[in-house]
């Protein structure tokens, strides 16, 4: 904790009913086994009252590296609530307005405070539908949300101040089929992304197709770096399987939207770099 305390704390997120509890743990001695003490449990959306919620589905919960102050922010997907209406497109290419769930931020409280319950902060766009997993990276400034509904992988900053995720996002990739997992990888060099190969899905018609989507991207924000060579590596003949990666330049400029190259090579063709790559699974 930010104040030199040291405990041992469980959260759960409850699917059906939309809440995220918060417990204290203590591991009894004699191999009594572990006592759990309710903390605090709330709704995974916070005070927010709008009807959208009705149907809500939280999914992933993380717990993000601390902030700039000492503070530690658990964050919560939250599904089938389509609280943002008219988002500007992650692609900055295309002007049509986009529909989005949300992440919800609570803040850790602190040792000296009177409620142990989790702080609600407020939520943050998702960047599209039903975002079943996100991941955030070791440095704590960047979110990768896995939209299965939307096919679409978007990485935002996070601002390791005030540990708000941006409302534009960095880079995206669509036309992936019902994502379900997003996971940074983060190697001094990027030799090989994939631990195996994935399945591409009957939506992305091989590697070409996705080729087509990352060279778009490049077209947006040309870098001329390894991850620009492994995007046009994926221009070869579809395979029966691929890797998929969307790859994050370390000094990203300030402008929005900010510089961002896609690639979908296939495992085997990943260039050497030492930009943060997101993993994806379809």
């Amino acid at each position: 904790r930010a104040d030199g305390t040291k405990s041992y704390e469980y959260f759960l997120v409850s699917e059906l009913a939309s809440t995220i509890s918060s417990y204290a743990v203590a591991y009894l001695p004699n191999n009594g086994g572990i006592a759990f003490t309710l903390l605090g449990s709330g709704k995974t959306y916070g005070p927010l009252t709008d009807a959208v919620f009705a149907g809500n589905a939280p999914a992933e919960v993380v717990l993000a590296p601390p902030l700039a102050n000492g503070d530690t922010q658990l964050i919560v997907s939250n599904r089938n609530a389509t609280f943002y209406k008219d988002l500007p497109n992650p692609d900055p290419k295309n002007a049509t307005k986009i529909a989005s769930d949300t992440l919800a931020s609570f803040t850790l409280p602190k040792a000296s405070d009177s409620s142990k319950a989790l702080l609600y902060r407020g939520v943050s766009p998702a960047g599209g539908l039903f975002p079943r997993h996100f991941s955030i990276n070791r440095k704590g400034d960047l979110v990768a949300v896995g939209l299965q509904n939307s096919g679409r992988v978007v990485v935002y900053e996070r601002c390791l101040q005030s540990g708000k995720i941006g409302d534009r996002a960095l880079a995206d990739i669509e036309g992936l089929g019902a994502v379900t997992s997003v996971v940074w990888d983060e190697g001094e060099e990027l030799q090989q992304v994939a631990k195996g190969p994935v399945k591409a899905p009957q939506s992305v018609p091989g590697a070409a197709a996705l080729a087509s989507a990352a060279a778009a991207l490049a077209a947006a924000a040309p870098l001329g770096n390894a991850a620009t060579k492994a995007a046009s590596a994926a221009a070869a003949a579809p395979k029966a399987s691929t890797d998929i990666t969307i790859t994050i330049p370390k000094e990203a400029p300030k402008e929005a939207p900010k510089a961002s190259v896609a690639s979908a090579a296939p495992a085997a063709s990943a260039a050497p770099g030492k930009a943060p790559v997101v993993s994806i699974t379809v």
